[in-house]
């Protein structure tokens, strides 16, 4: 008499379980790649995650805008996005039609993955 420990000894349920085993690790790969796929696909926002807007007087305005791993501070994309974002709240003030003239740029505070980018400005 021979006695199994653990599975069973049949070489037909060991075929059965590898096969089981493969398929869910395919399907297990397949739905990581659609994953991955969906994410590859959305695109990132065109304006920065938080910004504020105040105007000083008739003819100036202090901006300021969270960098961040989508819009980091150093980024030449993510600088005209900022930029963008300011023109439509000059724009919603009714500030400066003429166009306008950035006189300061720096970056305030980091903190971890984030930087506070602030500007100052002047009507032209």
């Amino acid at each position: 008499m021979s006695i199994t420990a653990g599975r069973s000894a049949n070489p037909e349920s060991a075929v059965r379980r590898h096969r089981t085993g493969q398929r869910r690790a395919k399907a297990g790969i397949a739905c990581l790649l659609g994953l991955v796929s969906l994410a590859a696909c959305k695109p990132l926002p065109d304006k920065p995650a938080v910004s504020k807007f105040y105007p000083v007087g008739d003819s100036e305005f202090h901006y300021e805008a969270w960098a961040t791993a989508a819009h980091p501070d150093y980024s030449a994309k993510a600088e005209e996005a900022r930029m963008r974002q300011l023109g439509v709240y000059l724009s919603d003030d009714h500030l400066c039609p003429n166009g306008y003239k950035i006189t300061g740029r720096r970056i305030v505070g980091v903190n971890g993955n984030f930087a506070l980018v602030s500007y100052d400005g002047v009507c032209t």
